[in-house]
């Protein structure tokens, strides 16, 4: 089969955006063309009054028109109105989490200058905060993170969208903002000729307009690609990891060491020449310098069922671990009367991350920790909102959700 010549931007997200298209339709083989638009090389014009214009859209559009393509990918929320003449819009997607966030390296403070080239966000911002500072941000979503890193601003305000698709979500502390984004934020426009029927119904099985609101989620761990549903995910991470002033030096003279989270993984130097034993695969694989063991299933007792399968007479383990742990493998490694370190290397610590979503727009809730139940109560009152699918990850955050439904009846 021929080709689709598809254009789109040049950007790092609208490169993303383009393969999450082509992941939509597997049978159609799109051959990609991305164009710098006047928005990409313009950088100087201000966004704040430039309403629904063509500004990032006319060179595609332009290429479309002439016949050089079969057609765009646009952010939805770009697209000028009205359309130029001769075009349609083949398919708008269901798209990701539509919110915006607020994304800061520490604590905001009085007067804190945040980037931004939207009004509408300016207001909402001001809302949570009203003595802070703004000022005028365009360029790619890293350049504008990259203006963050170097403290030359306090904050930038991006879309949440844009931040699931490059898979920033657990490396970026962020607050959403409340009230609506802009119209069609988060998804996707294939725009083709109106006089191409063959790649308008091309591009139809992904158009989500008319079939209702997707199957919306709220995440509330602190990944949400270990969510472990499918639809629409809001993440709202109700609880944040803060490291200790832990003293590392032990792991040097250990021989094996066990790793129990990706959060743990994250703060440990390489374990070159150590043996370790990770919790779980996706802790596994962010564990930096050692190819782990991995315990039968992903829980504490998961790792004593592994533990009891090595000879560890001559063992010098290191537990590097949450401050709020279960003691269950500590304990087991001391009664076992085994040489063992424990650090308590981060705290976990309940949070508010800006507007709370509106649970009459959620399907379904995931928990990820019996933490995470602590800070939906907090916020919310309730830990089991009637009507709601409920999803559990792991055995303890289960009795965690049972315990306190059956507190709450009492």
């Amino acid at each position: 089969m021929k080709p689709w010549i598809v254009a789109a931007r040049s950007s790092p997200l609208s490169r993303t955006q383009a393969a999450e298209v082509q992941a939509l339709l597997p049978h159609l083989k799109l051959s990609m063309l991305f164009i710098e638009t006047t928005g990409d090389l313009d950088k100087k014009t201000s966004l704040r009054s430039l309403g629904k214009t063509d500004f990032f859209t006319r060179e595609l559009d332009g290429f479309l028109l002439e016949g050089k393509a079969r057609a765009v990918i646009h952010s939805a929320k770009d697209l000028p109105d009205p359309l130029p003449e001769g075009l349609t819009i083949a398919a708008l997607t269901a798209g990701v989490d539509p919110r915006d966030a607020l994304v800061f390296r520490s604590e905001l403070f009085e007067g804190a200058c945040i980037a931004t080239s939207s009004e509408r966000r300016e207001a909402a911002a001001r809302s949570l905060y009203p003595d802070l500072r703004f000022c005028d941000l365009r360029g790619t979503i890293q350049e504008r993170l990259g203006k963050l890193e170097r403290g030359e601003v306090d904050g930038v305000i991006i879309a949440e969208a844009a931040i699931v698709r490059l898979g920033l979500c657990a490396k970026l502390r962020r607050w959403f903002l409340p009230g609506g984004a802009a119209e069609n934020q988060g998804k996707l426009a294939i725009v083709v000729r109106k006089d191409d029927k063959e790649a308008a119904e091309a591009f139809r099985p992904i158009d989500a307009r008319g079939e209702g609101r997707p199957w919306t989620i709220l995440h509330l761990g602190l990944d949400p690609a270990a969510c472990p549903s499918k639809g629409r995910v809001y993440h709202y991470p109700v609880i944040r990891t803060r490291p200790l002033a832990a003293d590392l030096s032990p792991i040097s003279s250990c021989t094996h060491v066990l790793v129990t989270s990706k959060e743990t993984a994250a703060l440990l130097p390489p374990l070159h020449g150590k043996t370790v034993i990770a919790i779980g695969e996706k802790t596994a694989l962010a564990v930096k310098g050692a190819k782990p063991l991995i315990a039968p299933f992903a829980e504490q007792e998961g790792m004593i069922e592994l533990l009891e399968t090595l000879d560890l007479s001559r063992a010098k383990i290191c537990y590097p671990r949450s401050s709020s742990a279960r003691p269950l493998l500590a304990d087991y490694l001391r009664a076992k009367g085994i040489d063992v370190c424990v650090i308590d290397l981060y705290e976990t610590i309940l949070q508010k991350p800006g507007a709370a979503p509106d649970l009459d727009e959620i399907d379904e809730i995931v928990f990820m920790s019996p933490s995470c139940v602590d800070g939906f109560l907090r916020i919310y009152g309730i830990a089991l909102p009637p009507g709601k699918k409920i999803t559990a990850q792991g055995r303890v955050t289960e009795e965690k959700l049972f315990a306190t439904a059956l507190a709450e009846k009492l």
